[in-house]
């Protein structure tokens, strides 16, 4: 046991907490690939995300609430408040790439939303694998393994999303101006929802260098 465990109490009902949200992230992110998948499914799909992300809502106010009630906490205030912020981004865009999906007709789902969908599960996956070594950070370097493997699925994320746009660019797409401008939007918010995994990386590691 190091210093700062003798000298700060653990709270585990934050690592709980914080946890939870993960997993309903991570069960979003995942639901959203099916419905890319089995796009004939969405409405079914878009339900239980839906459902997802007002359960992420409702434990990100409940972190809050208790970080408001707190004077001892595992991390900073400050920095446990913005991972469940950046946790809750991730899913609160994919809620909103699904909506569009929906309300704009999408007619069908294409190979590039497909890869872009799997290297989000991959960072997401990530993500949790890494929270999960928060309750012993400093017997936790394979974070470090975590963070570089989110940073590759990012800058993939990057380029499959370049890749997608030219082609709507170069004819390969849709040819309609309405189609054009609905699939560039969604690849769009995918990749910025893999964008979010690198954020929450970053927040992980600014607790990670703060605390051990």
């Amino acid at each position: 046991m190091g210093l700062r465990e003798i000298l700060v109490p653990t709270d585990a009902g934050f690592f709980n907490l914080i946890e939870a949200l993960t997993d309903v992230v991570m069960t979003g992110v995942e639901t959203f690939h099916e419905l890319v998948v089995e796009y004939q499914r969405l409405e079914n799909y878009y339900s239980k995300i839906k459902s997802l992300e007002h359960q992420a809502d409702n434990l990100v106010h409940e972190i809050h609430d208790r970080l408001n009630k707190s004077f001892i906490t595992p991390f900073d205030h400050a920095d446990i408040s913005s991972l469940v912020s950046k946790l809750d981004d991730i899913l609160d865009i994919v809620d909103g790439a699904a909506l569009r999906m929906k309300n704009y007709k999408v007619p069908h789902t294409t190979k590039a939303m497909v890869l872009l969908s799997a290297a989000l599960q991959d960072a997401t996956k990530e993500v949790r694998a890494a929270v999960l070594c928060l309750r012993r950070l400093t017997k936790s370097p394979q974070m470090l393994q975590h963070f570089m493997e989110i940073h590759r699925l990012e800058n993939m994320a990057d380029e499959l999303s370049r890749e997608a746009v030219a082609n709507l660019f170069n004819g390969s797409g849709p040819q309609d101006f309405l189609s054009f401008i609905k699939y560039k939007e969604i690849y769009e918010l995918i990749e910025t929802a893999v964008d979010k995994t690198e954020d929450v990386a970053n927040v992980l590691s600014a607790i990670q260098l703060k605390n051990t």
